[in-house]
């Protein structure tokens, strides 16, 4: 009888070398979109070896990491380092079954409001397969878990914005990142409003809630060593045509899985990881500028007690806003809540942009494809009218450059 798990279709590849990679910004995108067909029969293949030989089943393992990690943990620090990686499958858990169980996503605010189905999105479909695969082989996954993040530049690694989120992880402890205080300690305004951001992000963490809808929790009450532990990155710091220094000062986001995450995949059964996933944090009353890139992006808003007050948000597509071309009429912001958005879905190139109110946006945030070695930078638009301040020109004809 036909064997296909014996098939030389089937069998496992051996690991290619990463490419070469040259990125300015925190993502960079392909549109390779492997065969469902042979994932899910190595997958069907993985499951049958460890019915009937598990304990070779990871003998040749089908999840190869990217070069330069290091998951050994030092004896003092393994049991930070099992609770932090047990943290990070909860966390991946959740964003994939949020993934499996919506039907649609919000997919535009301007010039309408549109939904489009998740099932029609391939880039999406090959994301939540893929970390369904990591789920049901975590064991082969856990060699890619490098929280200390060594094989990155130090800027990238992240930072924990406060010091006092040591006393509350001994994860946090034991990889014992540098504070925004000790990082970003001159005197240049930015950076002191960073510290204050920095030292107010407890109290952030204190009021994000899973929203009713999610089968499993992701909020720091329930995974509180994953959000002190993580790298938080402040990226627009440098960026001075990135709009106000109070949201400059006040956004930083936190990758978990990806090439610039803890959880550092290479290829999963012969195929790109192309993911990147994590976490947002925009503080209360700032606006992030409308802007584009090429990787398609997901987020998920979650909960803040208290607020009532929605924050709200830009979608539009591409030919709005061109390179060239300025935004004929005002864009329409629309609110941004886990309740009126659940599921944000941002194509290539849609234009978007996110204002805050009397409460932060914190999402569960990922891109779907990220690594095809090209050099991709995160564009900004902009008023054409130099005398209207960013926090206004959401009122503005906006140039996109």
């Amino acid at each position: 009888m036909f064997d296909l798990c014996e098939h030389s279709v089937f069998k496992l590849r051996g690991p290619r070398k990463l490419p070469g990679y040259r990125f300015t910004t925190k993502a960079a995108v392909t549109s390779l979109l492997p065969s469902s067909i042979h994932l899910l029969a190595l997958m069907g293949c993985a499951a049958s070896e460890s019915r009937t030989d598990h304990a070779n089943s990871d003998a040749i393992s089908q999840i190869t990491c990217l070069p330069g990690t290091e998951a050994r943990a030092r004896p003092e620090g393994q049991e930070a380092f099992e609770r932090l990686f047990s943290q990070t499958m909860r966390f991946i858990k959740a964003y994939s079954d949020q993934l499996r169980q919506r039907q649609s996503a919000v997919t535009a605010t301007y010039p309408d409001l549109e939904h489009g189905s998740l099932r029609d999105f391939a880039d999406v479909t090959q994301l939540q397969r893929h970390l369904e695969f990591v789920l049901s082989h975590r064991a082969q996954a856990k060699p890619c878990f490098d929280p200390s993040m060594r094989a990155l530049e130090e800027s990238m690694r992240g930072y924990t914005p406060s010091s006092s989120l040591f006393s509350r992880s001994s994860a946090a402890r034991w990889i014992n990142r540098n504070s925004y205080a000790e990082a970003f300690d001159t005197a240049n305004s930015i950076h002191q409003e960073l510290r204050e951001f920095g030292t107010s992000f407890p109290s952030i963490l204190e009021l994000i809630r899973t929203p009713s809808g999610w089968t499993n929790p992701v909020d720091p009450t329930a995974l509180p060593d994953l959000w002190s532990a993580a790298g938080w990155i402040p990226f627009y710091i440098d960026r001075e045509e990135a709009g106000t220094e109070a949201f400059r000062s006040g956004y930083a986001y936190a990758e978990v899985m990806g090439p610039w995450g803890m959880l550092r995949v290479d290829e999963i059964a012969g195929e790109p990881f192309q993911g990147e996933i994590g976490m947002t944090v925009q503080r209360a009353g700032t606006f992030y500028p409308p802007h584009f890139h090429h990787a398609p992006e997901t987020y998920m808003p979650l909960e803040i007690s208290d607020c009532v007050t929605p924050n709200t948000f830009l979608l539009t597509p591409a030919e709005f806003g061109a390179p060239g071309e300025p935004m004929t009429s005002p864009p329409v912001y629309r609110p941004m809540t886990a309740t009126t958005s659940p599921l944000i879905y941002i194509a290539r190139r849609y234009r978007h942009g996110f204002r805050t109110k009397e409460c932060a946006l914190v999402t569960v945030w990922a891109r779907t494809v990220v690594r095809d070695g090209r050099i991709q930078e995160t564009s900004l638009c902009r008023s054409p009218d130099p005398l209207i301040p960013y926090l206004d020109s959401e009122r503005a004809a906006l140039q996109c450059h």
